[in-house]
């Protein structure tokens, strides 16, 4: 399995501090790469602070996870083990307790991994080729609505962009 490179985007670093906390205590050895906590002002924005993590590591992995979310090893190992089997996934979100980005019942009731317009940033893995092919985020978006946008311009790249 490919390591991956973990980015939170932070204004509070002690949210910053147990998000990392929890990943490492929970991850297997080797499967974290890079770990970067962008601290920025506020007029850069998440987006900026995403965009700045990503491209300072190497692994065949990104995840974006915002630092108020507590993404275990677990969770991880799984959503790389999924990708992994399938080169076309460009972007790979996990199943929120609750919260669906097409307002289906939590869980859903048939299908362990569909593929979906969108997947929400609070959690997102993305295929760094992927990320590099598509330029990376948009940062003419302060916050809202970029993964939107990334997962649609994966999306026309030919990725598949899939809720596990």
């Amino acid at each position: 399995m490919g390591k991956c490179d973990v980015v939170f985007p932070t204004l509070a670093l002690p949210n910053a501090e147990r998000a990392v906390d929890c990943i490492m205590r929970s991850s297997p050895a080797g499967l974290i790469g890079h770990i970067s906590v962008v601290l920025a002002p506020h007029h850069v924005g998440c987006v900026g602070q995403y965009e700045a993590g990503w491209r300072g590591g190497d692994s065949p992995y990104v995840a974006l996870v915002n630092d108020d979310a507590f993404l275990t090893g677990k969770a991880l190992t799984e959503l790389l083990r999924i990708m992994d089997a399938d080169p076309k996934i460009g972007a790979i979100g996990p199943n929120l307790p609750g919260q669906t980005p097409q307002g289906k019942l939590y869980p859903p009731e048939t299908e362990s991994l569909v593929d979906v317009p969108f997947v929400i940033a609070s959690c997102m893995v993305v295929r760094r080729t992927a990320l590099e092919r598509i330029e990376g985020c948009d940062t003419d978006f302060q916050h809202w609505a970029f993964d939107l946008d990334l997962c649609y311009r994966l999306r026309e790249g030919g990725w598949r962009v899939v809720w596990a």
